[in-house]
């Protein structure tokens, strides 16, 4: 058909037929990564000096574009020496190159010592720091295994706060963030609930497709069923573009929906 049918049929809310278009991601197999290895290599780390642990790692960005095989081995670096995390934090945010940084906050956040959430929670939430920076430290926090729904609330509460376009950039992540902390977390109810309370309640305020997209982006991560009727809903408006932005809702949900 001419392109001129092809668009009057894609604005006929009667004839016009969505579908998921995404890859579809069940959430049972998302969880957060730590090298199966991880304590064997930390032993192997332990008479490492830091600066031989760095030359490491810089140099693996040569061998491989692979993010998990550049960080494993600092990651059980700095849990065999937490002393030491603060320095390398300080070096991925004032000395590493921009295409090292992702690799650094992944080093970060698969490091299991405490000391590395905490790192990660100061640059998130250093309003006035990078916005890749901050938006790398809530994507590391979210795949942790010792943060839950105390994170889960902060998240909720960032994506509601005025600011700078760089600081609303952050607090619309922190929404989608937000959304994956719940799917990587679908055995805590304290979690799920309080991502599922926190995001039912953006429904009304969010009216737009620019405001409804990364919305829809966080339910989407978090495959919760509990969504599906809002889901539906907007499958059916009027508006072509609003009801192109559905399917993102749908990536994680379970087969039975479909």
């Amino acid at each position: 058909p001419e392109g001129a049918v092809l668009a009057e049929a894609a604005r006929d809310e009667a004839h016009y037929v969505w579908g998921n278009t995404f890859e579809e991601v069940p959430s049972q197999e998302v969880r957060p990564y730590v090298a199966p290895d991880h304590q064997q290599r930390v032993e192997a780390m332990r008479n490492v000096s830091y600066p031989e642990a760095l030359k490491g790692m810089l140099e693996t960005f040569g061998r491989t574009s692979n993010l998990y095989e550049q960080t494993r081995d600092m990651a059980a670096f700095l849990d065999g020496h937490p002393d030491q995390i603060p320095e390398f934090a300080g070096a991925v945010l004032t000395e590493f190159e921009p295409e090292w940084k992702a690799a650094g906050f992944l080093a970060l956040s698969s490091t299991q010592n405490t000391a590395a959430r905490e790192v990660l929670l100061d640059v998130w939430r250093e309003r006035n720091a990078s916005e890749m920076d901050r938006i790398r430290a809530s994507v590391g926090l979210v795949t942790r295994r010792d943060v839950g729904a105390p994170l889960a609330k902060e998240l909720l509460a960032e994506s509601r706060r005025p600011g700078t376009p760089s600081q609303r950039s952050v607090s619309q992540h922190a929404l989608i963030h937000a959304g994956m902390l719940s799917g990587l977390r679908q055995e805590d109810e304290e979690v799920r609930t309080a991502v599922q309370t926190g995001l039912a309640s953006e429904l009304p305020a969010r009216q737009t497709i620019e405001e409804r997209a990364p919305l829809f982006s966080a339910i989407g991560n978090t495959g919760d069923l509990a969504f599906l009727p809002e889901l539906e809903r907007a499958s059916r408006h009027p508006d072509p573009e609003w009801r192109a932005i559905v399917p993102i809702g749908m990536r994680r949900m379970p087969d039975i929906v479909y």
